[in-house]
């Protein structure tokens, strides 16, 4: 609501009378009245100046003025003398300047420790100017030891005291007996007493933090005293004189707001203040807010007489004329700060509104610089007060906030219902401003709400635009409505029951604003919960890829989308993103941290090359990339250096392992056309544009021979391994063999002129393959000195490479849709198969031989795939795109890759790759035993049994294959003694080391467990129907055991070996009984799962009697006998368990199931650690020593070490470990090669 500033002052005649009416009756016992000249003219027919100096030096005795004060009746007198001061105290300064106010006496001036002078405002000392006395230390307390004064007042002083019982610093206010307090008056002491004690119940009465608190009270011999806080700052005053601008005043605004949080709360507490001004305030040097001086402040309800009998009590006045300072008698208060009501002396007229007024002109004051009515006579500020509306603050101060202004307004307004109703409901548009939010005693302009929604609403108006422009008319309408809407509100509350509207609009804005609140709240929990869901389903999406990308054997890449996933995921507490309790019982979401560990582990040993680094060229190469095809990348024999071919005159030789310049070839009269190292390394070849041959020696960059030949424009060069030679050829036919040691060019060709289309070195350096045009393939064989043609079935075919040791030769045939491989010696057709086919397939048109791993190839595609295949064109791994060229050359152990003109990427071989393939089978792996720790069995779903010997890290295949999967094995007590069961009903003994079959005998059930007692003497046999006990040596029956179904769904891989576990038949399925059989002593006992629901999984009994059951819910459970109680869940198997196993250090459980992954666990969490996929899922045990896991994957056996280091990093350190072992990085959902990483990509 805008305040009226057109409001009619108070007409001359009424404010005669009025005067006239205060001198009469008493009213004006306590108020300076300095009448201007058009008053004293009209008020010279009323009284005579003797009289009103009469009249006012008997009303002055009545209340107990000073006595010599006169009455000036014109402007001229001369003014009051100043207040005194106390004297200073001693102690170190404090920095900061400001007023300290303690029950009505103020401390004024520079505030330290020392000089605390006393400015006595409101409480004026009637021996003005006589110095006072030093202070007396108190007899008090001896809990209260006296430091220093800090002021004192007419009748009480203001102590610094240590409490020595809480152990801090308080300032106590004692009253002052009548020696102590001889100034020139003698006031009874109970009118000081009942004074002093009803300013002490106020102040306890109340309890707000910025309310100087009273913390005890209390009399010594004849003298009353109270503690309160200590508090060190400056005044509100002092703040506000100290700031030059209005934004430096708007700063102390959340000040001024805990002010009218104190007053509404005495204000609730039926205290109201009645000398609000900004010397009361004080503002702390550590952010409090306090409001001080509640010596004139009074209960609501209080009868007109308490007033009274306090002006009484009083007895002085100031000396001066200052508005500002607190008058007493029956018009109570600052002047500048009263409201009209308390300026008029109208005491019963006095309530909380008067405070609000108070308030309104303190936030004048803190928009102007100066009070609303200040300067001049008490008198004149007194009418001014009553007569006169305050200037509006944009009049001063046009760049103050239009809404504090109308706050400002309405606390200001003469009539009190105009004003707010509650201090409360100032409060609240003082916060609503601070918060941004609508002010609701402001009017806003439908231009103010317009630009205010847009400020708060950005990026909706941005988006709303078009619909905003096809609303315009209805925002018209709409705009209109609501100014006709706020026309008729402010009509309302101008009416006579504005107070109730006000009342009921105010109930329903906050009712607004809280809903407002909890949507906003809502909308923001909202939006988190669509982020980490959108988060989780990107993670989610990602670890998806990465499992499509591992099956299709791009290891590399899938290790980057694994790594990505466990970076997005909200659940995975190393994330960025995590969100604790995100999962919330979701088995899928708390193991997805554990699937990404899984495939980036495995994805990572499973590649058989990783990044190494990056060689970048400042200036692009000059390559040239026509055909036919020649290699670009040359490495030396020992794979430390690596050239490039340029046509440049120049010959740059980078270190492969710091990317640095080894040998700078510079000054070549024409561009290199090709480029070699000698077999040795110690020579690098060159031979120029013009034919021009140079040989380099490379240790010194010299020149060592050169010659001039007809090899003009070569385009391929090569150096033969074991010899002195460099073999040459052109595009129009020349092939020739160099002697790097004499320099010497002798011709090679069959005899015949050749179309060379491309030429291959055998790595071993015993034949050249040279492939023509037409497609005719001959063979060179330098032993022989003897050409020889392959056969290729009238088919042209790509660039085809030498194996490793030489013996096999691989040639793509693109057109024919096939690749074939000739093996030596004689060279014929070993194996042909179709690059596409029905299953997919990968088709390539050029192949490189690699030396790791051993007779392995790399093939390229025309679209820039790689794929690594072994010696029988079995694909190891595949490769995505690794930049615009993506040309690739070999080096000792090493891949090169021509990313771009500008970058070479270098990949290592990775020996994990190698060491984490334990071995291979014929057939599904469906067992793995580690029996020893030089001997683990391997059975197959094929019947067939594989035994690992540690002693010589080899593998052999023991006996004739059963005719049904092998399930269970054991292994004597002295290691010379192996027996293996299969479903087909059958036992098979060998003895060891040499793996000869022992024996062989037929049961009557499939036989799913194995056991050597402890002696060796008897073998536990168990089966799907019963146990037995037979004679190892002669595999006969020496005891049978009735049971029921041992082990039904897998191996037995960590069976306890003493005893053995079954459920027993005919029971309730809902609560299954099993028995526990002992192997020794043959004692059963009987293990019951109280509200449990077991699977159809038969539990497993390990080692150290621990029991591990399937529950319905696919979770396992973990039992440690003898209490049945469950210790600890481990949940995310979709499928039946297989294989379960827990580490002898009793931390880990391993537990492979059906749907084909291999779980990990902690054991006393039940965290899950990694996730890893399978083929089947069959079956997964530790290895002897513990340090790796040994898993089924297809019909290999996989090796892991155990080694959980990458799970300590951070998700965004693990995706950069993931991006320096592969050279790719994820840019959005598309994978870049190392050199583009760092690019801004191109939309």
């Amino acid at each position: 609501m805008q305040p009226d500033h057109n409001r009619t002052s108070m007409s001359t005649s009424t404010m005669i009378k009025y005067i006239r009416d205060m001198v009469v009756t008493s009213e004006m016992a306590s108020i300076l009245v300095r009448v201007s000249p058009v008053y004293q003219q009209k008020t010279t027919h009323l009284v005579n100046p003797p009289r009103w100096e009469y009249t006012w030096r008997r009303l002055s005795n009545h209340i107990g003025f000073r006595r010599d004060w006169r009455l000036p009746m014109t402007g001229n007198d001369p003014p009051s003398s100043p207040p005194s001061s106390v004297g200073p105290g001693s102690g170190e300064p404090h920095a900061g300047t400001g007023t300290l106010i303690y029950g009505g006496i103020e401390t004024a001036g520079t505030i330290d420790a020392s000089r605390i002078p006393d400015a006595t405002a409101g409480v004026p000392d009637a021996t003005a100017g006589v110095p006072a006395p030093d202070p007396v230390p108190p007899q008090l307390d001896p809990r209260y030891v006296v430091q220093r004064e800090l002021g004192r007042g007419g009748m009480g002083r203001v102590l610094l005291v240590f409490d020595d019982r809480i152990k801090r610093s308080v300032a106590l206010k004692e009253m002052l007996t009548a020696e102590m307090a001889e100034s020139g008056r003698k006031s009874g002491a109970s009118s000081r007493m009942n004074r002093f004690l009803r300013e002490v119940r106020l102040s306890g009465h109340l309890e707000h933090p910025s309310i100087v608190p009273v913390y005890d009270m209390g009399e010594s011999g004849d003298q009353a005293f109270y503690t309160m806080r200590y508090l060190q700052g400056a005044s509100f005053a002092a703040a506000l004189k100290a700031c030059s601008t209005l934004d430096q005043r708007l700063l102390t605004l959340p000040n001024f707001r805990d002010v009218c949080n104190a007053i509404a709360f005495a204000h609730s507490k039926n205290v109201i203040h009645r000398d609000l001004k900004p010397d009361n305030v004080i503002l702390g040097d550590f952010g409090e807010t306090m409001v001080v001086d509640w010596g004139l402040a009074k209960m609501q309800g209080d009868s007109h007489e308490v007033d009274l009998r306090l002006a009484e009590e009083i007895r002085h006045l100031q000396e001066d004329d200052d508005a500002g300072k607190t008058q007493f008698g029956t018009t109570i208060g600052t002047p500048a700060y009263m409201a009209p009501e308390q300026a008029m002396g109208q005491l019963d007229r006095i309530d909380h509104q008067s405070d609000i007024y108070s308030l309104g002109a303190m936030l004048y004051e803190l928009l102007t610089g100066a009070p609303p009515f200040a300067g001049g006579a008490v008198a004149k500020v007194l009418l001014r007060v009553v007569t006169e509306a305050p200037r509006p603050v944009r009049e001063l101060v046009p760049e103050a906030p239009a809404e504090l202004c109308a706050i400002a307004e309405k606390a200001l307004q003469k009539d009190k219902q105009d004003r707010y109703a509650t201090c409360s409901e100032m409060t609240r548009d003082l916060t609503a401003y601070l918060s941004g939010e609508k002010v609701g005693s402001y009017q806003y302009s439908s231009w103010e709400l317009v630009r205010r929604f847009v400020r708060r609403n950005r990026v909706l108006v941005a988006a709303a635009a078009l619909v905003l422009l096809a609303l315009a008319g209805t925002a018209a309408f709409m705009t209109r409505a609501w100014r006709q809407e706020s026309r008729a509100h402010a009509v309302a509350r101008t009416a006579r029951d504005r107070e109730s509207r006000a009342l009921a609009q105010e109930q329903a804005a906050r009712q607004v604003s809280e809903t407002q609140k909890r949507n906003a709240q809502t909308a923001l929990q909202q939006k988190l919960v669509e982020e980490r869901a959108a988060k989780y389903r990107l993670a989610d999406a990602h670890l998806a890829r990465a499992a499509h990308l591992f099956q299709e054997k791009f290891f590399l890449e899938a290790m980057v989308y694994a790594a990505s996933a466990a970076l997005h995921h909200p659940g995975n507490p190393k994330s960025p993103y995590h969100h604790p309790g995100f999962c919330d019982g979701d088995a899928d979401c708390a193991t997805l941290t554990a699937r990404a560990h899984g495939f980036f582990v495995m994805a990572r040993n499973s590649s058989y090359f990783a990044f190494d680094r990056a060689i970048h060229e400042d200036d692009p190469m000059k390559l040239a990339l026509g055909l036919p095809l020649r290699p670009q990348l040359h490495a030396s024999p020992d794979g430390r250096f690596v050239m490039a071919s340029v046509r440049e005159k120049r010959i740059r030789i980078r270190d492969l392992a710091t990317g640095l310049v080894a040998r700078d070839l510079e000054n070549l009269p024409e561009p290199a056309q090709q480029v070699s190292f000698d077999a040795s390394g110690r020579l690098v070849v060159s031979i120029d544009s013009a034919g021009q041959l140079r040989i380099w020696d490379f240790a010194t960059g010299a020149v060592v021979r050169q010659a001039q030949t007809e090899l003009k424009n070569t385009f391929w060069l090569d150096y033969r391994t074991g010899s002195d030679d460099v073999v040459a050829a052109t595009p129009d036919g020349k092939l020739a063999r160099i002697d790097v040691q004499k320099g010497s060019v002798t011709a090679l060709g069959p005899g015949r002129p050749l179309r060379i289309k491309n030429v291959v070195m055998d790595p071993a350096g015993a034949r050249l393959a040279v492939t023509e045009a037409e497609g005719a393939v001959h063979l060179l064989d330098f032993a022989r000195g003897s050409w020889s043609l392959l056969d290729t079935g009238g088919q042209v075919p790509g660039t085809g490479a030498f194996s490793g040791s030489g013996k096999r030769l691989v040639l793509p045939t693109p057109a024919a849709n096939a690749v074939s491989v000739y093996e030596a010696p004689d060279w014929k057709p070993i194996l042909r198969r179709n690059m596409i086919h029905a299953g997919g397939g990968f088709f390539l048109n050029q192949v490189l031989g690699m030396d790791f791993p051993a007779e392995s190839f790399l093939g390229r595609s025309p679209f820039y795939r790689f794929q690594l295949v072994d010696a029988d064109l079995g694909a190891l791994q595949n490769f995505h795109f690794w930049g615009p060229l993506s040309l690739a050359g070999r080096a000792r152990n090493a891949l090169l890759i021509l990313s771009s003109p500008t970058d070479i990427l270098v990949y290592r071989a990775n020996p994990a790759a190698l060491s984490s393939r334990h071995s291979r089978a014929e057939g599904m792996v469906g067992l793995i035993r580690t029996l020893s720790s030089r001997y683990t069995v391997t059975g197959t779903w094929s019947g067939t049994v594989r035994l690992f010997d540690a002693a010589d890290g080899t593998t052999r295949l023991l006996g004739t294959p059963a005719l049904g999967y092998v399930w269970s094995a054991a292994l004597s007590p002295d290691e010379r003694l192996l027996v293996t069961g299969a479903r087909d009903n059958s036992i098979q003994a060998f003895s060891l080391p040499d793996g000869a079959v022992r024996g062989r005998r037929l049961l009557d059930a499939p036989v799913t467990y194995l056991q050597f007692s402890v002696d060796g003497k008897k073998l536990h046999v168990g089966t799907l129907t019963h146990m037995l006990v037979l004679d190892p040596t002669t595999l006969a029956t020496v005891s049978q055991v009735p049971s029921a179904r041992v082990f039904s769904n897998g191996p037995a891989v960590d069976a306890s070996a003493s005893k053995i576990l079954w459920k027993i038949p005919g029971g309730d399925e809902a609560e299954p009984v099993f028995a526990i059989h002992d192997l020794e002593s043959g004692k059963r006992s009987e293990l019951r799962l109280p509200g449990e629901k077991p699977g159809s999984v038969t539990p497993v009994l390990l080692e150290g009697d621990a029991v591990v059951f399937q529950g319905r819910d696919h979770c396992l459970g973990l039992i440690q006998l003898p209490e049945p109680r469950v210790r600890q869940r481990y949940c995310g198997f979709h499928q039946t368990m297989a294989t379960v196993a827990i580490s002898r250090r009793r931390n880990l459980l391993l537990a492979s199931g059906d749907d084909q992954t291999v779980r990990l666990w902690a054991l006393d969490t039940g965290r899950p650690l990694l996730v890893l996929p399978t083929i089947s899922g069959q079956v997964a045990n530790f290895d002897f020593d513990q340090t790796h896991i040994l898993f089924e994957f297809g019909i290999q056996v996989l090796r892991l070490p155990l080694d959980f280091s990458f799970a300590d990093l951070s998700a965004a350190d693990l995706m950069k470990l993931a991006k320096a072992t592969s050279g790719l990085c994820l840019d959005g959902t598309r994978l870049r090669p190392a050199p583009e990483c760092t690019k801004t990509p191109v939309r």
